[in-house]
């Protein structure tokens, strides 16, 4: 069977083992935690498609988290709107909030990026508390319970949680098997080498932290409603919400769809059993637990349990393989290659390019004609890695004219360039 059939019959599976669960299970506490690791399995994917595939490490993703859970709330408050319109409602707003973060965000790289998103959720703790939601409570509406999502029955909110987490398996394998997916390894990899390749590096980041948003918001609006019913900014803007995500996505293992399901089914019932049984005499037993867990995990098996244990059933079955059978390469081409022509594909005129004091390049000009393979020679200091930077788009010269196939392309970012067919290994 093709893998592609097997990992959405791997996701038909879990959906189908989550809702024997919930029907099965009797009592109410059991339902809080199940609900509680749909929740964050489906947070920890959210959180994984910009930071587990894009590789951009995200600090502040609970500001989508906590605008599902307040616009959600305060539509309810104010204009008895519905969760379930409140929820599209949300999902809006944290698009466009992932839009004007991520537009001057992406901007920054490393751990530059990951610092930067941690100013967000307490910009939107401050501004709530400014405007005075330090507390928004959940009106209850005994009429029509379930139109305002307050169950009295436990496993309703299982099943509403488990659809939230199908639907964000299923946006995740399909950004895994997409375009974009590959996009975003190559990125992951190697960014500069991926712009090189054509790949549009600001783009893809930006796709991937608005469809990251989307199911963060939803996962805040029904958390609100499922566990919380009070609203406030430190516990939907707060570290916890962060920290949980982390745990669950890093235990697990993050680039892959199975690593927050992973982390999520072994982690929040642990802390959950822990926090009930011994929680009244060790307080904080639930953050003890993450720390503990986190280091055990960076130390035994940094890259996260499921890719752990791939590689060991890997290593296994290729033990267990027949040796390899020796590979006849075909014969080397000899035909002599044609003679360069007269055509001039790539003009440079008189560029410049100064770091500070240092003049990296002076009156560089230089044509190169169609099939004529010109070298560039220079001792280490002389200036080369920044031609070649410059004509690929990765540096601005300070002065002069690049032309490709008759165009000018002086200051076109390196997958504009690649899409023109000028590339670089």
């Amino acid at each position: 069977m093709p893998s592609h059939a097997r990992s959405w019959l791997a996701i038909a599976a879990v959906v189908a083992f989550g809702l024997v669960l919930a029907l099965v299970l009797q009592e109410r506490y059991h339902h809080r935690v199940l609900t509680l690791v749909f929740l964050w399995a489906a947070m920890g994917l959210a959180w994984n498609i910009i930071s587990g595939y894009a590789g951009q490490i995200s600090f502040g993703h609970q500001v989508f988290f906590g605008i599902g859970a307040y616009v959600t709330v305060l539509l309810v408050v104010k204009l008895a709107l519905t969760p379930w319109i409140g929820m599209g409602i949300a999902v809006a707003v944290a698009v466009l909030a992932a839009l004007l973060i991520g537009l001057p965000t992406f901007r920054l790289a490393g751990i530059y990026f990951g610092l930067a998103t941690l100013a967000y959720p307490l910009i939107f703790r401050i501004v709530m508390d400014w405007l005075g939601y330090q507390e928004v409570a959940i009106p209850m509406m005994r009429e029509r319970p379930a139109w305002f999502m307050q169950f009295s029955e436990p496993r309703s909110f299982d099943l509403l949680a488990l659809g939230v987490l199908a639907a964000t398996l299923v946006l995740s394998r399909a950004i895994e098997t997409s375009r974009l997916g590959y996009r975003l390894r190559a990125v992951k990899e190697n960014e500069q080498a991926a712009e090189a390749m054509g790949v549009d590096a600001f783009r893809a980041k930006m796709a991937a932290y608005v469809l990251s948003a989307a199911p963060a918001a939803v996962v805040g609006a029904v958390y609100i409603h499922a566990i919380l019913f009070i609203v406030t900014p430190d516990a939907v803007f707060g570290l916890l919400v962060i920290s949980q995500t982390l745990v669950v996505s890093l235990v697990g293992g993050i680039g892959t769809l199975w690593g927050p399901l992973i982390g999520a089914a072994i982690m929040v019932p642990v802390s959950e059993v822990l926090d009930s049984t011994v929680g009244d005499r060790l307080p904080g037993i639930q953050g003890v637990v993450y720390g503990a867990a986190l280091m055990l995990i960076m130390l035994g098996a940094p890259e996260g349990l499921y890719w752990r244990v791939r590689q060991a059933v890997r290593a296994r079955a290729e033990r267990r393989a027949a040796p390899a059978r020796a590979v006849t390469l075909p014969p080397m081409d000899t035909t002599p290659a044609s003679a360069p022509t007269s055509t001039v594909q790539l003009e440079v005129r008189d560029v410049w390019k100064a770091f500070i004091g240092l003049q990296a390049l002076s009156e560089v000009s230089f044509d190169v004609r169609e099939r004529e393979i010109l070298g560039v020679i220079g001792p280490n200091g002389a200036g080369k890695t920044t031609l070649f930077n410059v004509l690929n788009g990765f540096l601005l010269p300070d002065r002069g004219t690049i032309r490709f196939r008759g165009e000018t392309v002086t200051g076109l970012r390196p997958s504009g360039l690649c899409r023109r067919g000028l590339g670089r290994t």
